[in-house]
């Protein structure tokens, strides 16, 4: 018994470290997954989808665009892990132009008095020029997984990355 107990003290600190890491991997995998689902959404309905980020409300959902629908019945919301932080970054290596910058997300979603980012789908699928910020989750530990457009520009990938 003596032993087991010594054996848990010791790698206590080892496994919370993994379950902190799990909720950063998890979240991003999960933001990921509804780009996929939206680029799906928005080829097989035909109409353009809208994946908003409420970085004061720490959620993000997915909603068809509401100049198309009037109400997304299949619209889905989640909220960000406690313990982990949400950065949007949009590049500035494109010239700047109609779609270079954010356009906020619908007012439904019970968002009040928040700013958001809209990552809006055509309905082939593919992100508009200029309308693909980069989406860091910061873990407590100032570990990063940034989720970025791939080169082709088609869908997003995940770069794993940690500050120094």
């Amino acid at each position: 018994m003596a032993i087991l107990i010594i054996v848990l003290a010791v790698s206590s600190p080892s496994l919370a470290n993994f379950f902190r890491g799990r909720t950063l991997d998890s979240e991003a995998r999960r933001f990921l997954s509804l780009t996929h689902h939206a680029q799906s959404r928005a080829v097989s309905e035909g109409i353009p989808m809208q994946l908003w980020i409420d970085d004061r409300a720490r959620a993000y959902g997915l909603q068809a665009d509401p100049g198309y629908t009037p109400e997304d019945p299949k619209a889905i919301q989640f909220e960000i892990a406690p313990d982990l932080q949400l950065e949007i970054t949009v590049s500035t290596t494109r010239t700047s132009g109609p779609g270079s910058t954010p356009t906020p997300a619908p007012a439904a979603n019970n968002n009040n008095n928040s700013t958001a980012t809209t990552l809006r789908f055509q309905p082939d699928g593919a992100l508009p020029p200029g309308n693909a910020p980069s989406i860091r989750f910061r873990g407590a530990d100032d570990t990063t997984l940034t989720l970025a457009p791939s080169r082709n520009r088609l869908n997003y990938e995940i770069q794993s990355d940690t500050l120094r």
